[in-house]
C-alpha cells in the first residue's frame, strides 16, 4: 500500500507501483496473505505490511487517498464486502484503481488453446 506523505495515503502492496512513486512522497502500506510475501514485499519497499485477510485489515476510515487493485480482485471472495472496506478507508474524492483480466483477450485465447491441448 502506499500512502502519501505529504497530506495523501494508498493502499496496497503493488511493489513496482510503490517504487515507482517512491517512498519519499508517500507513506506505503500493503495486505499480502502470506507472511514470507509480505516481509519480501516489506524489505523490497520500505512499505509497511499488514498480514491476513483484507476484511480483517484495521485501517481507520478514510484514511487513503488511492487503494490500488492489480490482477487481485477476481479472486477475492466476498467483493462486495471488500469493496465496502475499500470505500470505507477512502478519504473522500479517493481514488480506487483496479485491474482485472479480460478474458476475451488475446493473451487469454492462448492460454485456454494450451490448456485445452494439456487436457
Amino acid at each position: 500500500m502506499i500512502r502519501r506523505k505529504l497530506p495523501q495515503r494508498e493502499i496496497p502492496l503493488q511493489r513496482s507501483l510503490v517504487e515507482a512513486l517512491g517512498t519519499e512522497k508517500w507513506d506505503s502500506y500493503g495486505i499480502d496473505m502470506f507472511v514470507e510475501s509480505a516481509q519480501r514485499a516489506q524489505a523490497e519497499s520500505g512499505a509497511i505490511a499488514f498480514v491476513g485477510d483484507i476484511l480483517d485489515a484495521t485501517f481507520r476510515p478514510a484514511s487513503f487517498d488511492v487503494i490500488t487493485r492489480f490482477h487481485v480482485f477476481e479472486h477475492i471472495y466476498k467483493p462486495c464486502v471488500v469493496l465496502s472496506k475499500v470505500f470505507e478507508w477512502l478519504k473522500p474524492g479517493g481514488i480506487f484503481y483496479v485491474l482485472v483480466p479480460n478474458i476475451n483477450s488475446a493473451g487469454e485465447s492462448i492460454h485456454t488453446v494450451f490448456r485445452k491441448k494439456s487436457n
